[in-house]
This record gives C-alpha cells, sequence and structure tokens, in this order.
C-alpha cells in the first residue's frame, strides 16, 4: 500500500488556512496546489471526490469561503481515517495532528516520531557547556546553566546527555530522563529535538490518559511542569523508572521553586511537586544530598519576581557555566538591539492630565501605577505603539551587491486582555488604510492614472470620505495632521466635484507619512492579530470550534496554533500578546518590538529582548546580513516622569545612562531634542522636612569600593551581578543596587552577604571597619533623617 506523508498534507492544510484568513490568494493557491500534489494516494478512499473537489478551489475564478475549506480538510480526514482502518495504523488526523505527535505506523500515540533526521552538531560554546556540566557533575548531583535565548538551549541539553553517558557510564548510560517545560509549544519542541538527537531511543511525549504499559523501553519523557505534577502522572513514572536513576532536566528552570505546601496537603502550589515525590526534595523544600537522582536545568534568567533564590532549589555554587547576553552579541551569536523611547503623543490641552505619575508614600516618592496604567491603556498610548509599528517596520538587509529592503515581523506587548483587544483591532485597522493608500498611490502613479471613480470605490464612496478623514485623524500625530488637514480638505472637494485635483498630492505625502513603501515591499497586505492563553475559548469558556467563522471572535486570525504557524511562516507580520510570548516562543525573524505594558521585573524585559534577539540561521548563528539588528520600543506616558516611574524601573535602566548589566548592548538614539538625563530612580531617598527632599546618589562609596576589590579578586573582573544573588540567596536587584552604591545595607545584611561570597575573617573583619566609618559619615551629614532608611 503507498505510503501517504500526512505530515506533509498537514503542513499546506496550515498554510491555506492562514492564506485564506490573510485573504491571500497567491499563497492560497500555492498551499492548495502542494495540497493536491499529495492528496493523491487518498483519492481511492473518498471515492475519486477528493482530488476535483481541490482543483475546484485552484480554479483561481473566485474566492475561496472558509465553508469550502472546511469540507476539503473533512474530506480529507474522512479518507484518512479509511486509510488507517484499512493499512492497521494509528496515523492522526490532518486537521488536528501537531508535528511529531502523529506516530506515523507506530502502535503507541503518544512515543514522539519525526520524519526526515536533521544533524545536530555542537556550536564551540555548545561543546564547551557539555565538557563543563560533565566536569560539575563528576562531584555534584545538580547543576544549572544560564544561556541566552537564541544560544541553542534546547539542542545544549542533548550535547551534555551525550558527554554524561560517554564520560560518565557508570552514573548516566542506565538512567532515565524526565524533562519538564512550563508550555506544550516548547515542550513538543523539546522532545522533538531529542528524537532527532537520540533517534534510537523511545521519547514519550506525557499527556493525560497514558498508562504505564505505554512506557515500555521508552529512556525519555519529556512534559509540560503542569503535566508533570499531576498525581497521575507521578505514579506512573514512579512505576516506569522502578529503581533506576532518573535526570531530570528542567527547562525555564527559574519557573520552578518551592512556594509552601497547599491547603490540600497532599498536592503543592508548585511545579516542584515533582522532585518532592521522587525524593528529591523534602515536603518542605529541603535538597535530599542521598538521593539518586540527579538535577540539570537552564534559564535565560537567574532571577525571579518574586525574589525567591533559585539557590533554594540548585544550591549555591552549582551554576557550572554563565554568559551575558552582552558576550552573545560581542562573539557574534545574537543580534543586536536598538533601543528607543517614545512618549506617547498627547494633544497640548491634555497633557497636565499625563504628568504627575507620583505621589509620596512615608516620605518617599513612590510611582502611582493605577495611573501609569491607565495612561498606558488610553487612546493616546495605543495610538503610538500601532504607529510605533508601522514606522520601524522597514529593513534594510544583506551586504555589498545584495543589500535590499525587507519587512520586520514584531511583537507587542499589552497590559490586559481590554487593551489587548483595542491594540489589535487598532493595529489592524492603521494596515487597513495603508493598503488603501497604497492601492490609490498605485493607480495614480499607474501608466492609465486610476479614474475617480474607482478612488472613491476603495474609499468607500462619497458617503464614506468624513470617516476617511476621521480615520486620518485618529492615526496621524497632531503635528502631521496639520500638514495634511488642507491637503485632505482639497481632495475632498475635488472628489465630490468628479476631479482629481489635490489628489496625487495627499495620497504621496500620506505614503510617506505613513511609511506605506514597506506595503510595497511586502509585496502583499499586511496581517495583525494577538494571541493570548486562552484564545481558543470564546468569552463563557467554552470551547470554539476549529471550523468557526472568526469574525464572531475576538482573535480575527485563527485559534491559538494555527495564529502561531501563520507568524512563524511570515504570514502575520504584527502579533500582539498580554505575556505569553515572554519566553518559550522561537520564531528567528522576529525583529520588532513595541512594548506597552508596565513592567517592574527585569526578567520580563530580559525575556522579552530574547524573542528578537535569534539570529535569522540557527545553522549559521553569525551570519545576520537578513537581520542586521532588532528594534525594542518601550512607551512611557510622559517623558519627564519616564525617571521616576518605579514600575518601568528596568526600562529606565536599559535606555540610561547606567545600562543594567544584562543589556548593556542597548544602544541610545533620543527620540527629540533635548538633553534628557534617564536613570534608574534612587531607593534612598530622605524627608529633611517641609518639601524639600534629597536624594542620595551615592551610600557607602568607600565600603563598596572595598567590597568591588574583594569580588574582583574572588569571581573574576567580569563578575557578574546574577551569581552574585545566586550565591548569596537573595534577588539580583538588591545586590547590583549595593554594588552601585545606591542602598545602604544593614551590618547583619552585609556580614551575610560576605560569608554567602566565602571572604576570609580578615577580609570581613577590614570590610566591615570601612562599613563603620561610612556610617559615621551618614549619620553625621543626614543625622536624624538617616534613621529614615534605616
Amino acid at each position: 500500500m503507498t505510503t501517504i506523508n500526512f505530515g506533509f498534507i498537514e503542513a499546506a492544510i496550515t498554510a491555506a488556512q492562514a492564506a485564506q484568513a490573510a485573504s491571500n490568494r497567491a499563497e492560497l493557491d500555492a498551499a492548495l496546489e502542494k495540497l493536491g500534489r499529495a492528496i493523491h494516494p487518498l483519492d481511492t478512499f473518498a471515492d475519486g471526490n477528493l482530488s476535483p473537489l481541490v482543483e475546484r478551489l485552484t480554479s483561481g475564478r473566485r474566492a475561496v469561503t472558509e465553508a469550502e475549506l472546511n469540507q476539503v480538510i473533512r474530506t480529507i480526514n474522512d479518507a484518512g481515517d479509511k486509510y488507517r482502518a484499512s493499512s492497521g495504523t494509528k496515523e492522526s488526523k490532518a486537521s488536528s495532528a501537531h508535528t511529531g505527535h502523529g506516530v506515523h505506523g507506530s502502535p503507541n500515540p503518544y512515543l514522539i516520531q519525526v520524519g526526515q533526521s536533521k544533524t545536530f552538531s555542537p556550536r564551540p560554546n555548545q561543546a564547551y557547556i557539555a565538557r563543563k556540566a560533565v566536569s560539575h557533575f563528576r562531584e555534584e548531583h545538580r547543576g544549572f546553566f544560564r544561556l541566552d535565548t537564541g544560544e541553542g538551549k534546547t539542542p545544549t541539553y542533548g550535547f551534555i546527555i551525550q558527554e554524561l553517558r560517554k564520560e560518565l557510564p557508570d552514573e548516566y548510560q542506565e538512567a532515565l530522563v524526565v524533562m519538564g517545560c512550563h508550555q506544550a509549544e516548547p515542550a513538543r519542541k523539546l522532545a522533538e529535538t531529542m528524537k532527532h538527537m537520540f533517534r534510537d531511543e523511545k521519547i514519550m511525549f506525557l499527556e493525560g490518559g497514558i498508562e504505564a504499559e505505554d512506557f515500555k523501553r521508552v529512556t525519555f519523557v519529556v512534559g509540560t511542569y503542569q503535566q508533570l505534577a499531576q498525581k497521575s502522572s507521578i505514579d506512573v513514572l514512579k512505576e516506569w523508572a522502578g529503581q533506576k536513576r532518573i535526570l531530570f532536566v528542567l527547562d525555564e528552570a527559574d519557573m520552578v521553586v518551592f512556594k509552601g505546601i497547599a491547603e490540600d496537603e497532599h498536592r503543592m502550589a508548585t511545579w516542584i511537586r515533582l522532585l518532592i515525590d521522587f525524593g528529591v526534595f523534602t515536603q518542605h523544600g529541603h535538597y535530599l544530598a542521598r538521593t539518586r537522582h540527579r538535577l540539570l536545568g537552564a534559564s535565560a534568567t537567574l532571577d525571579r519576581p518574586d525574589e525567591i533564590s533559585l539557590s533554594t532549589v540548585w544550591g549555591p555554587g552549582n551554576v557550572f557555566y554563565h554568559t551575558p547576553m552582552a558576550e552573545g552579541v560581542r562573539r557574534g551569536t545574537l543580534v543586536p538591539v536598538v533601543g528607543h523611547v517614545l512618549e506617547m503623543d498627547v494633544p497640548e490641552k491634555e497633557k497636565h492630565l499625563f504628568r504627575d505619575f507620583t505621589k509620596i508614600v512615608d516620605g518617599k516618592i513612590v510611582v502611582d501605577k493605577t495611573k501609569v496604567m491607565s495612561a498606558c491603556g488610553s487612546d493616546h498610548a495605543v495610538k503610538t505603539s500601532v504607529r510605533a509599528v508601522i514606522d520601524h517596520m522597514k529593513m534594510k538587509i544583506g551586504a555589498g551587491t545584495t543589500k535590499g529592503e525587507a519587512v520586520r515581523r514584531g511583537i507587542g506587548y499589552a497590559m490586559d486582555t481590554t487593551a489587548l483587544e483595542k491594540h489589535m483591532r487598532w493595529q489592524q485597522e492603521l494596515f487597513g488604510l495603508v493598503e488603501v493608500i497604497f492601492q490609490i498611490y498605485q493607480g495614480l502613479a499607474a501608466s492609465k492614472p486610476m479614474h475617480v471613480d474607482t478612488i472613491l470605490a476603495h474609499l468607500g464612496g462619497l458617503e464614506k470620505l468624513d470617516a476617511f478623514g476621521q480615520t486620518l485623524k485618529r492615526f496621524l500625530y497632531a503635528r502631521e495632521w496639520k500638514t495634511v488637514e488642507s491637503l485632505y480638505r482639497k481632495a475632498v472637494s475635488s472628489l465630490k466635484n468628479g476631479r482629481k485635483e489635490g489628489i496625487s498630492e495627499l495620497f504621496t505625502t500620506l505614503y510617506s507619512i505613513l511609511n506605506v513603501d514597506v506595503r510595497r515591499i511586502k509585496g502583499r497586505p499586511l496581517v495583525a492579530t494577538a494571541v493570548w492563553q486562552s484564545m481558543d475559548m470564546d468569552r463563557e469558556g467554552k470551547k470554539i470550534p476549529r471550523e468557526a467563522r472568526r469574525t464572531q471572535y475576538l482573535n480575527k486570525f485563527g485559534d491559538r496554533e494555527l495564529t502561531m504557524k501563520g507568524f512563524n511562516a511570515g504570514v502575520i507580520d504584527m502579533l500582539w500578546s498580554i505575556g505569553m510570548l515572554d519566553r518559550g516562543f522561537d520564531e528567528p525573524m522576529a525583529s520588532l518590538i513595541v512594548d506597552n505594558a508596565p513592567s517592574s521585573s527585569r526578567r520580563e524585559v530580559v525575556q522579552r529582548a530574547g524573542r528578537i534577539m535569534r539570529p535569522p540561521d540557527p545553522k549559521n548563528p553569525k551570519d545576520h546580513s537578513q537581520k542586521p539588528e532588532s528594534i525594542y520600543i518601550t512607551l512611557t506616558p510622559n517623558l519627564e516622569a519616564h525617571h521616576l516611574d518605579v514600575a518601568r524601573k528596568d526600562l529606565a535602566r536599559v535606555f540610561g545612562t547606567e545600562v543594567d548589566p544584562e543589556l548593556n548592548i542597548i544602544k541610545i538614539r533620543p527620540t527629540k531634542e533635548g538633553d534628557f538625563e534617564w536613570r534608574t530612580p534612587d531607593p534612598v531617598q530622605l524627608d529633611l522636612g517641609g518639601d524639600k527632599k534629597v536624594h542620595l546618589v551615592l551610600v557607602g562609596a568607600r565600603t563598596v569600593e572595598a567590597l568591588v576589590h574583594f569580588l574582583k579578586g574572588r569571581y573574576g573582573k567580569d563578575y557578574d551581578p546574577e551569581i552574585l544573588a545566586f550565591d548569596a540567596g537573595v534577588g539580583v536587584e538588591e545586590v547590583d543596587d549595593l554594588l552601585r552604591a545606591i542602598r545602604f545595607p544593614k551590618e547583619s545584611r552585609l556580614r551575610a552577604f560576605l560569608k554567602n561570597w566565602r571572604a576570609d575573617d580578615a577580609t570581613i573583619h577590614q570590610i566591615m571597619a570601612i562599613y563603620h566609618s561610612d556610617l559615621a559619615d551618614m549619620k553625621t551629614v543626614y543625622g536624624n533623617a538617616w534613621r529614615i532608611v534605616q
């Protein structure tokens, strides 16, 4: 019997659905043509009706409806069911199979199967990490490495496992592997990569309904942390493992920490439940050194927003490899990022509403987060966000004689579902406006210029001219509308009289202002949509049928799976999100971020920047010709207030003169004339009575100088605050503030730091003597006011 490539059929169907949703007839026809070639063997099982059905859709005589495409998919699925029944296989249906999730002839539906083999060869840094891991695990049972997004973290796990089996066979050759991930999509990719790297082994993707008999001869189990923490999953994993050693591999390991015991005492309020039930940790989160199991983890960040130290899971001194993002850029394996800070466009008469974002609490200046969030959800902020996308989409690529232009693929962040819907809708409407301007501009420039009636048809008719003007006013900045308004009124007057005077001038001006040339470069209409965690559910929480008409739901493109595939395929140009694209999202060609979601989390900034720093060609990471640089844009309600905005502390630092060590690749390009001082707010703020305030920029400078001298000798001259925080068991913010001399520690706290950093008694005595001298000076200079910060 002829073998049918259901994976190819699924890919063609996904491409057809994406093209149909984007109203792109050329790409739809191309996808249907591929589909037509692949389904011929299924004709026998569809009574000969399948191929003719597809051929009718590719005739090009009229638009293909969603219902017609769904009919083709149902027919393929029905024919596939008959094929599988006759051949005795259990291959996945084309409409619902996930790549690598089907079994293609295997009786076990949970085993990962992959098509054409991929060869993974370690890059120099990956080979180095694998060797460092072996050296570390000779003595230790837990090991953690930090590797940036885009540096190949997933295959690095495989290289480490290969080296451990080769160099430490007594411990690891027969060990089973359990790998956890925070979301299903990256977990499947992780499982597929392991199958490519360990083709002769059975690798299982953990899902509900799985039983012990499905684990026969399985050596790798991959699943989400939610699934791995289920009691039913743990029970079947225990039966599978028996007395064998397990190497637990935790991807995005900063997400797995002990948070305490839930009210229901047999379950945990955390994903660490799996490790507790396997005897790696006690019920109270204490590591059991006698365990036979091993822990390997990695992440792009070594801290958490709740400041729970990762050393509570991994122990101090167990980070065997760490490198900052700047090192990846210097090596050329990450794409540099350019930072832009944009003040949202606000009419002069409303600017007073967007100035006061701070308030005084206990004598300290703090940010009024409610006002900041309100500002970032306003129409002014949304307008600035969606305009930032179109204004920054054009990208110069290539080098030498191969230079050209391309359109960036962008990711946007909104703060909540309401703001997300508004950003998506406005972005779609702006792209629609760009399409109208493009068509009219092209028509006027043609050898036979566009007729007045055709122009009016593109604008929706005479009765829609006023609405067109309102749309222009909504998306143009105030200074731009002043330029355009007279041109618009002249053009409207001409169109109402059946003439074209002033039309060309108006649309030439709009073409330039709104960067419409990106539409020409793209060669098709621009597409924007949104993605969020529960987008497969309607407002009542019910599952949306795959074949349901999307116009009746919030997401205007497709369900989550189709949307992500559409973005990866380049069909979608701008994808807005709340937070699900912070990590686990892999699209190397993404090169633009517009961030309108205020965050106090340093790690969120790092993770988001990592989404656009991946090299365009993972196999040749130093070739950035197709993506020379990425752009990170953040909005602020007011430039004057930005440096006081604690809720955006990291962004102020990222784009300031004191640059965050994690993101010191950022270059400053002021968007307005003038000399703005960007810096992190001073945590130490003293109330000296009345309205007088003083900000202590440096406190305990001599203590810090002595401390830094010790740390350079202990950790090397390029010591990193993340490692110091990890070993000290505190948040990186606290260490960073200490080393930048903007927060003076209490004596007991400083002594604890020095002990955790393994300073000897003589060093501690020397530094503490300087500390007491600095403390005496502080009390002398500031008197009673110093008590406020003590």
